[in-house]
């Protein structure tokens, strides 16, 4: 993030920090009834008496989150094999000591399930220890069968995510060269063409994409692909602005929005939230806040909760400290 002065490099070096210690609390946080008391919150020092934010959005819209209920019994399961090859983690572990002193074996990493739960998909470098290059490995825990799908020694793999229950979308870096390719579990690959001189995607789900055509660029395009790479665009926009998104967070989980983080340039200091109706194209801005948080605030992070809901986590300054808190927030 390119700043124009110290204050807001502070500032964005706080809410750095901030998210990094809200991944662990909003991550069980459900969306709450209209009757929930139980805000997920902090504050770093007493919080005193200061001025309400006056431009409120329809108090509707905001509902206090609280917990689960953790009650439910859990039981484990292995979802990745426990050998490759006729070899242990311990063995290969001890393979990678004896050739370089010291442990650098991948076992598995950016470990991603199918969208039917039948699959998994991850990074391994258990195949060849002497390049340490990871490829793509795909694990049905059903017959047991593990299939490296990635064979080339030179290339590097992101899984981004499963495009459907056939094929992924992944990053592929070769000779320092970054391309996007939808990867099918017959290991055959299919490069995407995409506009802009360094595209980013920021989210993949059931046959969609959306991508910005720089990292945190104003515009964005989502796509509707098929397994053969071939798509069609559905929906672009051009912002005065810069976006904000983790990876896999945008889409709702019926694919009928898209939702992103959004720093306006007239307002560098600001982030509100935009939401794109992709069945009417209109787009939803949520600029305000609930009435109960300070003029300080802004928006830190979000998820969904269900089809029409997100759950959004607000960062306030007050009187020098910081508070988080986690409201849910309705489209209907």
């Amino acid at each position: 993030i390119h700043e124009r002065n110290g204050n807001r490099m502070k500032r964005w070096l706080s809410l750095a920090l901030s998210t990094v210690w809200l991944l662990g609390a909003t991550a069980c946080v459900n969306h709450a009834s209209s009757q929930s008391t139980y805000p997920i919150e902090t504050t770093s020092a007493a919080v005193q008496e200061s001025t309400f934010v006056a431009d409120v959005q329809e108090p509707s819209k905001f509902q206090r989150a609280s917990l689960p209920d953790k009650s439910m019994p859990k039981s484990y399961k292995n979802m990745t094999p426990d050998t490759y090859e006729g070899k242990t983690f311990e063995e290969l572990q001890q393979e990678s000591i004896d050739l370089y002193d010291k442990d650098y074996l991948n076992w598995n990493s950016n470990v991603m399930p199918s969208p039917d739960n039948n699959k998994v998909a991850y990074l391994s470098n258990k195949h060849d220890l002497k390049s340490l290059t990871s490829a793509l490995f795909v694990y049905d825990p059903a017959s047991g069968v593990e299939t490296k799908l990635t064979h080339g020694t030179d290339a590097a793999y992101m899984i981004i995510g499963w495009l459907n229950s056939s094929s992924l979308i992944g990053q592929k870096v070769l000779d320092s060269s970054t391309t996007w390719v939808v990867i099918g579990l017959d290991g055959k690959e299919t490069e995407l063409e995409l506009e802009g001189e360094s595209p980013y995607i920021y989210a993949v789900q059931d046959g969609l994409i959306a991508y910005a055509t720089a990292l945190s660029s104003g515009e964005i395009h989502i796509l509707r692909i098929n397994d053969a790479g071939s798509f069609e665009e559905i929906y672009s926009v051009n912002l005065p602005g810069t976006t904000r998104l983790r990876e896999g967070q945008g889409f709702s989980n019926d694919n009928s929005y898209f939702a992103f983080l959004y720093v306006p340039d007239a307002e560098p200091e600001e982030r509100y939230m935009k939401v794109i109706d992709l069945h009417s194209n209109n787009v939803i801005d949520i600029d305000s806040f609930p009435e109960e948080v300070y003029e300080s605030a802004v928006y830190l992070e979000f998820t969904w909760t269900d089809n029409h809901t997100l759950l959004l986590t607000i960062h306030e300054d007050v009187s020098g400290s910081e508070r988080l808190s986690a409201w849910s927030y309705s489209l209907d």
